[in-house]
């Protein structure tokens, strides 16, 4: 009799850690860190209209204007080339939006959202 509650209370502790590990799953870090830039930063997305040499001009998908950028805008560290037809995400100052674009970042294909 003791062993069988001893199995039964095994199991009933291994079914409450894998009902807690499915409900209640750990964030992953990419996924907090892009919370916490948006919050630092206003994104807009904008689909990429025209590329002359280091410039940018593109409309936006949200419905609030257009935008242009140089590739200074564009971080070093990315090794994508945006072209024409692309969709980016445009981070700006939370206290400047007109013209505190801070930096362009391209969005992966069937990323919208």
């Amino acid at each position: 009799m003791k062993a069988k509650s001893i199995i039964l209370s095994s199991l009933i502790v291994v079914l409450v850690t894998l009902l807690a590990v499915n409900f209640f799953p750990e964030e992953k870090p990419e996924a907090l860190n892009k919370q916490i830039e948006d919050q630092q930063y206003r994104v807009y997305k904008y689909k990429i209209t025209e590329v002359t040499g280091d410039d940018y001009h593109g409309v936006s998908i949200e419905g609030s204007g257009g935008i242009h950028f140089t590739s200074s805008k564009i971080p070093d560290t990315s090794n994508i080339k945006i072209q024409e037809g692309d969709l980016i995400r445009a981070y700006f100052d939370l206290d400047n939006t007109i013209q505190g674009l801070v930096k362009v970042e391209k969005m992966a294909k069937g990323e919208e959202s």
